[in-house]
């Protein structure tokens, strides 16, 4: 097995880590959470066009097909799922961190790995 490939599923199950964390109710009905994963999405874009990267280069350093990426891109998958968006952080060398804030809902936020 590729690193590359071992290190795609260390990011898997830690998002099902992660996920399991999350109150299901976000997850699963609010549309707040879908709007954030969209949000975090086109500053993962952006980063990737700033770098000079295609649809197909993103795709293949989150080891994504590239359709997946098309589909996120055009928003035709309405609810993306939180370990493709993070798949998309760690390609770009960014990573999702989740603020909680007492009695608000949380928000997501990107980091560049590099500080």
């Amino acid at each position: 097995m590729s690193k590359k490939r071992r290190k795609t599923l260390r990011i898997i199950k830690m998002c099902d880590l992660y996920e399991r964390q999350l109150d299901k109710r976000i997850i699963n009905s609010d549309k707040y959470y879908f709007d954030e994963l969209d949000r975090i999405l086109d500053e993962l874009f952006e980063i990737a066009t700033d770098k000079g990267w295609s649809w197909t280069n993103l795709a293949s350093e989150a080891g994504l097909a590239y359709q997946t990426v098309i589909n996120l891109g055009e928003r035709w998958t309405k609810r993306p799922q939180f370990r493709t968006v993070l798949l998309l952080a760690r390609a770009v060398d960014y990573q999702i961190l989740v603020e909680e804030r007492e009695g608000q809902r949380p928000v997501l936020e990107i980091m560049s790995e590099a500080g």
